[in-house]
Parts: structure tokens; sequence; C-alpha cells
């Protein structure tokens, strides 16, 4: 397990579209996820959101529920020295640095190859 000094703060925003139910699995669902993958445990905190996402991504293919609904999500952890941040779909984070917005994720879009490729 990381050390108490490599715990942080856990933000997400789950914003759901055709119905709510995946929302709230994934918001339900994400903090205890993450505590639980290896690279939480070893402290590679980036690795653990990027990890959680496609494991939520993994088990939601068989809610029926997710068959024709979803969410976008955006994730922020934040440690003593570190502001860390994941995303799923186009939901968008910034950090207002004195009045200036500075982008802390990529939007997914199935038109970007990497995002249709994953698909």
């Amino acid at each position: 397990m990381p050390k108490k000094d490599d715990y942080g703060m856990l933000f997400g925003v789950f914003d759901g579209h055709g119905g709510k139910e995946v929302a709230e699995y994934a918001k339900d669902n994400f903090r205890k996820k993450f505590i639980k993958t290896k690279a939480f445990k070893e402290s590679n905190f980036q690795q653990a959101l990027v990890d959680t996402l496609l494991e939520l991504d993994k088990e939601l293919k068989n809610k029926s529920y997710a068959m024709d609904a979803g969410t976008t999500a955006n994730i922020v952890f934040v440690t003593n020295d570190q502001i860390l941040c994941a995303n799923s779909g186009d939901s968008r984070a910034v950090l207002c640095n004195n009045g200036t917005a500075i982008g802390l994720s990529e939007d997914h879009k199935p038109t970007l190859q990497k995002e249709r490729t994953r698909i």
C-alpha cells in the first residue's frame, strides 16, 4: 500500500447520457476499484486512474442497462505534490490559475484514431 503521505483527495464527475444508471454505477464503484488497483498500491496514481476507468468500461459491457446508456467521466486525484486527471468521453477538466484556465484533460471522441482503435 502507498505510504500515508501518498494518499490524496479524489474528485469525480460522471455525466450520464441515455439514462443515469451508468453514471451512478461509476460514482458508486470508482473509488473502491481505484484503491484496489496494483498501480495504486505502487503509488502510480496516474496509471491507477486509467486502469480503473478501463476496468469500469469492461464491467459495464456486461450490464444490460449500459446497452442504451453511458457516461462521461472526469476524475482528479490530488496529492501533496501532484494534480492528476483522467477522463473518458468529452468531459473536460481545467485548473484555474490566477484567472487562466489550464487544461487537465483531453476529450475522447470516436473521431480520434486512438479512441477508434480502443472502441
